[in-house]
C-alpha cells in the first residue's frame, strides 16, 4: 500500500492554490458546527449476552464547512461521538464519520483536480448490512478512502457534455492485511436531446489490488435521464459488466441502476434499484451488491415523517451469498418553538445459508432550546439482537443520555 498517496494529494492541491489566479482567493466560506457534551448509561456496553453497564462522558461534534471560489471549491463534514468509560467495562472509543473534499478548477471550466477522504465504520462481515449510531463498535474495522482524481470536462456543443479521466483510490483499515489500492480511467457524456430528456454513456475501467490479489473490472453503461414534470425524474443506465480474477477466472454480468422522484407536495416519494460491486472488507474483492428500495416522506409545518425499506442481495467470487431486508419509521415534531420530539425505529435483517440475524432499533429524543444557541438534549436508545446462528448475538442493549450542546 502505497501510504504516501494522501501526502502527495495534499500537495498537489496546495499547489494548485499558488499557480491560480488571485481571484480564487476571493472566497466564500460558510461554516456549521455543533458541540456536545454530556454523560450516558449503557446498560450492555460490550453487547454480549451477559451484560455489562457502564456510565460514560460523551463529547459529541456535528459540522459541515464550505469553502467556494472561482478556481477552488472544498467541503468538509463530521458526525460523531467520543465515549469516555468510568468503570472501564469498555475501552474508550469514536464513532461516527467524517469526510474532506476539494476540487481545484487548474483550467477554466475544463481540467480539474480533485481529492476526497472518508472515514466510516463498517462491520468487517458485510453481510450484516448497514451500522446504526446506537451499535457499539463492536465486530466493526475503520475503514478510510482516500481519492484522487484528475479529468476535463470539454463542452463540445451546447447540447454535449463529456467528463474523462483518470482517478486512484486507496482503501485504508484500522487492520492493514484488509488494505486495497485501485486505479481506474472513466468518461461520461450527456446529451441534451430536448429541455427534459438527456441521453447518457458511460465507461469505466480498472484494476484493484490488494495484499492477497487482484481484479480487473469494464463496465459500459447507457440510458437517460426524463425530467417529465417539475415534480418529478427518472434516470435509468444498464449496460454489461465484465470481471477479470487473478486466478484466471472471467464473468460477465449486467450493471444498472434505476431512480424515480416525484413530489406531491407535501409528499415525495423515492424509489430506485441497481447492481453495482460494494468494498467487502473481509474479502480480497469486492461483493456484488443488487438492491431495490422505496421511501417516503412527509413534511408539514411542525411534523415531518418518513418511512423506508429496502432489500439486496450480496453475492460474487469470495463472497458468502446472504440477503438484507431493511425497514424504517421516523418522525420529528416540534412541540413548540423551543422543544423539538423525535423518534425512530429500524429492523434489520440479515440472513445466510448458516442461519439469519435480526436487529431491532428503538430511539426517542428530545431537544430544547435553552437560547444564546445552547440546547439541552435527552434521549434514550434500545437495541435488541437475535441470531439463529450463534447465541453470543443474542443481546439487549438499553441507553439513556442527558446532552448540552452549543450551536457555532
Amino acid at each position: 500500500m502505497k501510504s504516501s498517496f494522501p501526502l502527495l494529494l495534499l500537495a498537489s492541491l496546495m499547489a494548485c492554490s499558488f499557480i491560480m489566479p488571485p481571484d480564487a482567493l476571493c472566497s466564500t466560506l460558510k461554516h456549521e458546527l455543533r458541540l456536545g457534551a454530556g454523560e450516558e448509561y449503557n446498560s450492555n456496553v460490550n453487547e454480549k449476552p451477559k451484560a455489562q453497564h457502564d456510565f460514560s462522558s460523551v463529547i459529541s461534534a456535528v459540522g459541515s464547512a464550505n469553502l467556494e471560489s472561482t478556481y477552488l471549491t472544498a467541503s468538509a463534514k463530521i458526525d460523531g461521538t467520543y465515549n469516555i468509560y468510568a468503570l472501564g467495562n469498555r475501552a474508550d472509543e469514536f464513532k461516527g464519520t467524517a469526510q474532506v473534499k476539494g476540487t481545484g478548477n487548474i483550467i477554466k471550466e475544463f481540467l480539474f483536480l480533485e481529492g476526497e477522504g472518508q472515514f466510516q465504520q463498517v462491520f468487517s462481515n458485510l453481510a450484516r448490512g448497514e451500522t446504526n449510531p446506537t451499535d457499539s463498535t463492536r465486530n466493526q474495522v475503520n475503514q478510510n478512502t482516500v481519492t484522487g482524481r484528475i479529468y476535463v470536462t470539454p463542452r463540445l456543443t451546447d447540447r454535449l457534455s463529456l467528463k474523462a479521466g483518470f482517478q486512484y483510490t486507496a482503501i485504508i483499515y484500522n487492520q492493514p492485511e484488509r488494505n486495497k489500492q485501485g486505479c481506474n480511467v472513466f468518461a461520461l457524456s450527456n446529451y441534451e436531446l430536448t429541455p427534459n430528456l438527456s441521453l447518457i454513456l458511460e465507461g469505466d475501467g480498472g484494476r484493484q489490488d490488494s495484499q492477497t490479489g487482484w481484479f480487473e473490472r469494464v463496465v459500459l453503461g447507457g440510458g437517460f435521464l426524463w425530467t417529465y414534470s417539475q415534480d418529478g425524474s427518472i434516470q435509468i443506465k444498464v449496460g454489461p459488466r465484465f470481471t477479470r480474477y487473478d486466478q484466471g477466472d472471467f464473468t460477465t454480468d449486467i450493471y444498472w441502476d434505476a431512480r424515480l422522484v416525484h413530489s406531491f407536495k407535501k409528499l415525495q416519494l423515492t424509489a430506485d434499484t441497481s447492481s453495482k460491486y460494494v468494498e467487502n472488507p473481509s474479502s480480497r474483492y469486492t461483493s456484488r451488491q443488487n438492491s431495490a428500495g422505496a421511501s417516503l416522506a412527509w413534511t408539514e409545518d411542525r411534523l415531518t415523517l418518513q418511512a423506508k425499506a429496502s432489500y439486496s442481495t450480496l453475492s460474487g467470487k469470495g463472497t458468502q451469498n446472504s440477503e438484507q431486508v431493511s425497514l424504517g419509521l421516523s418522525a420529528s415534531y416540534e412541540l413548540t418553538p423551543r422543544l423539538k420530539l423525535k423518534a425512530s425505529g429500524t429492523r434489520e435483517l440479515s440472513t445466510t445459508d448458516s442461519g439469519s440475524l435480526t436487529r431491532w432499533y428503538a430511539d426517542l429524543s428530545g431537544t430544547y432550546d435553552l437560547g444564546h444557541d445552547f440546547s439541552l438534549e435527552g434521549y434514550c436508545k434500545f437495541k435488541f439482537s437475535d441470531s439463529s446462528a450463534s447465541s453470543s448475538n443474542n443481546y439487549t442493549v438499553n441507553i439513556v443520555g442527558l446532552r448540552l450542546k452549543k450551536q457555532f
